[in-house]
């Protein structure tokens, strides 16, 4: 064997001689604390790819639930939109608002919601008093579950401000004034120094509480029963003979004499 070919082995030999020391090695790494490290970095890769998973799954959740949120346009849309997704980015209170803002415009138009979601239609019925009374009452309940939500805090200080104010709007349709005055107070009163114009604006909406409804004209009966009495007119002598020249009886004038 020459010098070369004994080099090779011994090469052979001390590489042979490393990789036996390395997986001797390994196996006591294993044998001692090396299992217990690769749980520990296989359960943090685990929660790595879990935690992007979640972001991923919110963000399409928040982009499902504004989507249906715009694309809403009947009430029960929007009150489905809150009971589904309520809970993402304070959505609840926002689709209940709208919808109850969509109830109250009906009565204070005047015309059926589906005039108001489709306006091409020419000729709009008017509300009657049985639809009328309905929306009054469904838009009463969406308010009154924005104030239900009202925890105090100053992120919901708007939407409580909102929905006491449409509860007033809602006893002044109805023409319960005082009631209508009392929710104006509290709308005032939530809005506070945080919104001191809008505190101001409905400080002053108390002071106008129906003044703006259409006046209620009494019955044309009632009017002519208690019209006064005209005054008795003295008789007026007019001669007969003008009596007949005014009525084209008679001549005009006597004739001439020959």
């Amino acid at each position: 064997m020459d010098r070369t070919d004994r080099e090779r082995l011994e090469q052979v030999r001390s590489g042979q001689t490393t990789e036996s020391r390395i997986n001797e090695d390994f196996v006591d790494w294993l044998k001692g604390p090396g299992v217990t490290w690769l749980i520990v970095i296989l359960l943090g890769v685990t929660a790595y790819l879990g935690i992007i998973q979640f972001r991923q799954s919110r963000d399409a959740k928040r982009s499902e639930a504004w989507a249906a949120f715009f694309s809403a346009s009947l009430p029960e849309s929007l009150v489905d939109v809150a009971n589904q997704y309520g809970s993402i980015d304070g959505l609840a209170p926002l689709a209940l608002r709208r919808a109850a803002d969509m109830r109250l415009a009906t009565v204070r138009l005047g015309i059926p919601l589906s005039s108001m979601v489709d306006p091409s239609e020419s000729a709009a019925p008017e509300l009657d008093d049985e639809e009328r009374t309905r929306s009054l009452q469904q838009a009463e309940s969406l308010y009154q579950r924005v104030v239900d939500l009202d925890d105090g805090g100053e992120g919901f200080r708007l939407h409580a401000v909102h929905a006491l104010a449409g509860l007033g709007a809602v006893e002044e349709s109805r023409g319960r004034i005082e009631e209508a005055k009392r929710f104006y107070q509290r709308a005032a009163e939530r809005a506070g120094d945080a919104f001191p114009i809008l505190a101001k604006v409905f400080r002053n909406r108390i002071d106008a509480a129906g003044l703006d409804a259409p006046p209620a004209f009494p019955p044309r009966a009632d009017v002519m029963a208690q019209r006064p009495a005209l005054p008795a007119r003295t008789p007026v002598f007019v001669d007969p003979a003008l009596q007949r020249l005014i009525d084209g009886e008679g001549d005009a004038a006597p004739p001439a004499a020959p």
